[in-house]
């Protein structure tokens, strides 16, 4: 879905590394646009920790560039609203004490949203920010991608 939209995927497993988030805050001080960036984390004390960390360290190594952070989930609007299973917090995570202080006991991975509803929050949020006339473009395209498809492998049966 990225690829489609022609946007940037970064992905991390974990706290990025100074030297990752330099080089996306470079790529975009050199395009220059006002940029969203939109994480996902788990639920937990280090997720929340990662997303500001991000926030933090984009708009400060990106200026003047205009940076809009935006953590998309894990939140506890999603874990009620899906019935999302929940883990004990990690109890040897130092942040653990006030998370569960402001968000109750149990942590959630990110894996727990199905990746259709996953899907779907993305692209949700990525079509907010795109030109209304490219984006029916780029579904006309998808649908007839995907009949084309279907009319391929239909055929082969």
């Amino acid at each position: 879905m990225v690829d489609e939209c022609g946007l940037d995927l970064y992905v991390t497993r974990g706290f990025a590394s100074v030297t990752y988030l330099q080089e996306a805050a470079e790529f975009v001080r050199d395009d220059g646009r006002p940029t969203f960036v939109y994480v996902l984390t788990d639920f937990d004390p280090s997720g929340l920790s990662i997303a500001e960390t991000v926030e933090r360290e984009l708009v400060a190594r990106s200026w003047p560039t205009e940076v809009t952070v935006k953590r998309l989930a894990v939140n506890r609007q999603q874990i009620d609203l899906y019935g999302l299973p929940t883990r004990p917090t990690k109890t040897t995570d130092a942040r653990a004490r006030r998370f569960e202080r402001e968000h109750g006991t149990g942590s959630v991975e990110l894996d727990a949203i199905p990746p259709d509803v996953l899907r779907d929050l993305v692209r949700g949020n990525i079509e907010r920010h795109m030109d209304g006339r490219k984006l029916s473009l780029l579904k006309l395209a998808e649908t007839e991608e995907r009949e084309g498809l279907r009319n391929l492998f239909g055929g082969a049966s």
